[in-house]
């Protein structure tokens, strides 16, 4: 995927559902600049890094993809902090395991 990235000026996914991708972590760690739904879940993984669009409306996405083809600072800007942002996000083993013990434990006593 790495040089597939490197061959591209961004990533559009207008994607409806995701449980959990790695295409939003690969472009940012490739600094490809994101276009993506308006939902939670690409909120969640991109946060302010990437350029939002609606994804039932197709003047929002054509709008998003002119603004993204006619900005070069946007471009070059969202590259940046998604590269940043991948790396910020880097977890150790002892944070995923924390992170799953937490979980558990919030369950059970929520459960």
């Amino acid at each position: 995927m790495g040089a597939h990235f490197r061959n591209v000026d961004g990533m559009l996914m207008p994607s409806l559902l995701e449980s959990f991708s790695t295409t939003y972590v690969e472009a940012m760690a490739t600094s490809v600049p994101i276009l993506t739904s308006d939902l939670d879940f690409a909120h969640s993984s991109c946060g302010d890094v990437a350029s939002y669009f609606d994804p039932f409306d197709t003047k929002s996405i054509k709008n998003s993809i002119v603004e993204f083809r006619d900005n070069t600072d946007l471009r070059f800007d969202l590259a940046k902090a998604g590269a940043i942002r991948v790396i910020s996000k880097e977890n150790t083993w002892d944070d995923i395991a924390n992170i799953v013990i937490n979980e558990v434990k919030r369950i059970s006593v929520t459960g």
